[in-house]
């Protein structure tokens, strides 16, 4: 990527790299060992329900604060990917950056080292009898990585404000139990002593085992009951089963939900 800017003097700026992307692929050189493409993504027409919840600003805003746990650099207010893409010999990096016009769409840059070859010419996608342009199916790879990342963050999105909007205490109707079941499929779930790990004092482990043991004795069914009394317990939902009733309770003190 260096190499494809160095024609600019001075030092290579990562907030304003894509400018100087566009400033190269103003430049329309036919013979450049590196050709600038820009596409329009449209958000919707990924048809991914978690990914229509967020407009682009919210979703590259997440992308931003998660960048070197993903592979991603920031440029500004854009993101530029690590991981590359190699098609027909041509190497390329992708950019995503924000549309000021829309904010149902977001702009994808791709930087392709050209290795000598026409992104116009023809090729086969694996597996299939249609003949696309090389262009087309960098395009096409260059989406699909841009997909991984915006349904990582989109889900993640929707978990944090779920888990927000669980763990507020609040004077309105409680929330409905597609909600609650939405939220515990999002988030996974570990045994209490898994979960408290080594915060435990010598002996705990042993005691925690006893009381959650199938001879504890304990009479769950009323301990819940009283627990949904408690201040300390809440918000709290119950579930009835065929062979079992289960219970949520959000533990303000720990920051977290308790299943019982």
């Amino acid at each position: 990527v260096e190499r494809a800017v160095r024609f600019f003097d001075g030092d290579i700026d990562s907030d304003d790299f894509i400018p100087t992307l566009y400033a190269l692929m103003d430049r329309e050189d036919p013979h450049a060992e590196f050709q600038g493409i820009e596409a329009n993504l449209v958000l919707k027409s990924y048809r991914n329900k978690m990914i229509d919840k967020f407009d682009s600003v919210a979703l590259l805003e997440g992308l931003q604060q998660t960048a070197e746990e993903r592979d991603l650099i920031r440029c500004g207010t854009g993101l530029c990917f690590q991981r590359g893409i190699s098609v027909k010999g041509s190497h390329s990096i992708c950019f995503l950056a924000p549309d000021p016009m829309d904010t149902g769409n977001m702009k994808l840059i791709v930087l392709c080292r050209t290795q000598g070859r026409n992104l116009s010419d023809y090729m086969f996608r694996e597996g299939s009898n249609v003949a696309i342009h090389i262009i087309d199916n960098i395009v096409y790879e260059a989406a699909g990585l841009v997909y991984e990342e915006l349904r990582f963050i989109s889900e993640k999105l929707h978990k944090e404000g779920l888990w927000k909007s669980f763990s507020t205490r609040s004077i309105r109707s409680r929330k409905k139990l597609e909600l609650v079941y939405e939220l515990m499929e999002l988030c996974p779930t570990r045994p209490i002593l898994n979960a408290l790990g080594g915060n435990l004092r010598e002996g705990a482990s042993e005691v925690i085992a006893r009381l959650f043991g199938p001879v504890s004795g304990i009479d769950w069914k009323a301990c819940c009951l009283c627990m949904k009394k408690e201040r300390a317990f809440g918000p709290s939902w119950s579930f009835s089963g065929d062979a079992f009733d289960t219970h949520l309770f959000y533990v303000e003190s720990c920051c977290t939900f308790l299943l019982l």
